[in-house]
């Protein structure tokens, strides 16, 4: 009977145990997640203006793709015009404003591989561009992209935070002369693109040579941005 009595008092007293324990585990990690936030939200080097306009852009983008392949035409249309424009205006800004970062240099070229593939997939998907096409831009983006964190990664001292400028303020995406050429063709060719499914006009005959000239600048920036 003492040893019952023994063995369910130990019992109990383990279950308590656990369970204080747990619920300072959760305790901790609430704390550490508040302070965490906090921190995130004070910090200067990600909520800029420019990094905000940018990062709006970014959350954005997937409607243009949804309103293409449903045919919302006009929303399609102004919304690429609006986000080249902020395009320009983030980029502006952050110069303007002495606001210019190491998450903004990954950021702004992020922003403008979501707004191309997202009109390349929309525009797909209501085949008004071939597949190999979409393929090439698409997968040079993604490539350069992976190309960028690695060197972030190799170039950043020690020990710093990925984005932050305090410790390697002279880190930057610089895109080549070629490179920006190549985003010129790509969004005229959205743009015209657009303008045939919204109006009509040009006919995909005039917008095929476009395709590519595309094609080749892509490849090309490609090749030259790694090697």
């Amino acid at each position: 009977m003492l040893k019952c009595n023994y063995y369910c008092c130990a019992t109990t007293a383990l279950r308590r145990l656990r369970s204080s324990t747990r619920a300072n585990q959760i305790r901790y990690l609430s704390l550490n997640s508040v302070k965490y936030i906090e921190k995130l939200l004070n910090n200067k080097e990600i909520f800029t203006v420019p990094n905000i306009i940018t990062m709006s852009r970014i959350l954005s983008s997937p409607i243009l793709g949804i309103a293409v392949a449903n045919d919302m035409k006009v929303l399609a249309l102004s919304g690429c015009v609006i986000f080249s424009f902020t395009d320009w205006l983030d980029g502006y800004l952050a110069k303007k404003l002495h606001q210019e970062t190491v998450l903004g240099a990954f950021l702004d070229p992020l922003a403008d591989k979501f707004m191309i593939g997202s009109l390349i997939a929309g525009l797909l998907y209501k085949e008004l561009i071939p597949l190999p096409l979409a393929l090439v831009i698409v997968g040079r983006d993604v490539t350069l992209l992976v190309m960028a964190t690695i060197l972030r990664h190799k170039e950043r001292p020690k020990g710093a935070p990925f984005f932050d400028t305090t410790f390697s303020a002279t880190f930057s995406i610089t895109p080549s002369i070629v490179s920006k050429t190549n985003t010129c063709f790509q969004f005229l060719l959205i743009t015209l693109t657009l303008c045939n499914f919204t109006c009509g006009y040009p006919e995909i005959t005039y917008i095929e040579p476009l395709w590519w000239l595309t094609g080749t600048t892509t490849v090309v920036s490609g090749l030259y941005s790694l090697f």
